[in-house]
């Protein structure tokens, strides 16, 4: 059993590489290059949310092969070109969850909840991360330097 999932996992991995691979394509294939200063201001708004669309799914795909690094750079180009974009805030927490800087990522969750009030999944995230944070040795002893009274 345990070598069919393993196999299972590397078929999955193989997809999920071809996918970064295609979405590198198309982002390449999107940019805006030098001689392009003419174009409208709408198709600029547009050309920002495809891009930021592609750099969110190919974040999304580097966080689940473990690649928390460059999904990251992901998740921060979708935040530049996007900034009131949930989503985009949302991909920077994960990231950064799973790099371990779970200060930083609640303040991204935090910034993603003023985006969209009404989703009470940043609550979770927020929550979850929270658990991670309080869970970590150093917070711990820093917690016990300073005793509540």
């Amino acid at each position: 059993m345990r070598k069919a999932s393993l196999n299972l996992f590397g078929r999955f991995a193989v997809k999920l590489a071809e996918a970064i691979a295609h979405y590198t394509t198309a982002i390449q294939a999107s940019c805006l290059t030098p001689g392009d200063e003419a174009a409208n201001e709408e198709s600029k708004r547009e050309l920002s949310s495809a891009l930021s669309a592609l750099f969110s799914n190919r974040c999304a795909a580097r966080l689940q092969l473990d690649q928390g690094l460059e999904a990251l750079s992901d998740a921060r180009h979708c935040v530049e070109l996007t900034p009131t974009w949930p989503k985009g805030h949302f991909r920077e927490g994960c990231c950064l969850r799973q790099l371990n800087q779970l200060e930083d990522a609640q303040l991204a969750f935090a910034t993603g909840q003023k985006l969209e009030p009404e989703n009470k999944d940043w609550g979770k995230e927020m929550e979850r991360t929270e658990k991670l944070l309080l869970a970590q040795p150093a917070y711990q002893a820093q917690t016990r330097r300073y005793p509540q009274v």
